[in-house]
């Protein structure tokens, strides 16, 4: 059903159709509006009793293992996602790196390659999609003083500009689109530093 200017109502035949609007989803106003019942979250916490005393989740570091700069490594034998590497779980990108590697495996698995060599093709495709989620998770937790750890050089400068970065996409859309293409891994940071990006990003702020 779609509403046109005026308040006029217009029913529109579809397919199964799909919310997948994330936190912003408004399919519980929409159920309320047509006569449907919404979700009762509310009631259900409200009239529970918690079985123990509410407890933090605590993320002691983020990990990294470089399966590729090993020399030897068993026959057959892979490794991939949380066990390759873990992130910030706040920036919601380890199912996005482990679905990049898992494409990559089964890419390398239907090739000609032989499987002596399968394990290090595997693990220099897979150092490359993480750089990605790591320079920018690894970037993004050294803003806060409670890190510790080695800090990559020139972090400090980067967070600054990216921090200019999320200022700008509240007013321009391009810089907006740039920023959500690299947080979804479509595109590597670098291309937020691109000129035309940049110029947008000096002028937003």
């Amino acid at each position: 059903m779609q509403q046109r200017p005026g308040g006029q109502l217009l029913s529109l035949n579809a397919d199964p159709v799909v919310d997948a609007t994330g936190r912003g989803s408004r399919s519980q106003h929409w159920l309320t509006e047509l006569g449907y019942e919404a979700p009762p979250t509310y009631d259900i916490v409200r009239k529970s009793e918690p079985l123990t005393e509410p407890k933090g989740y605590n993320f002691p570091s983020s990990l990294r293992r470089h399966y590729e700069k090993l020399k030897r490594f068993p026959l057959g034998y892979f490794v991939l996602g949380y066990a390759i590497s873990s992130f910030n779980p706040i920036y919601g990108q380890g199912m996005t790196s482990a679905s990049m590697q898992v494409a990559a495996f089964d890419k390398l698995l239907s090739s000609s390659l032989p499987e002596a060599k399968l394990a290090k093709a595997f693990f220099q495709q897979v150092a490359k999609i993480v750089d990605i989620p790591w320079q920018l998770a690894v970037g993004e937790d050294f803003c806060y003083p409670e890190t510790v750890g080695p800090k990559p050089a020139g972090v400090d400068r980067i967070n600054r500009y990216v921090s200019r970065v999320q200022r700008a996409t509240q007013r321009d859309e391009v810089v907006c689109a740039a920023f959500l293409r690299v947080m979804s891994m479509l595109k590597p940071p670098t291309s937020l530093f691109h000129p035309r990006i940049l110029w947008r990003v000096m002028t937003a702020n």
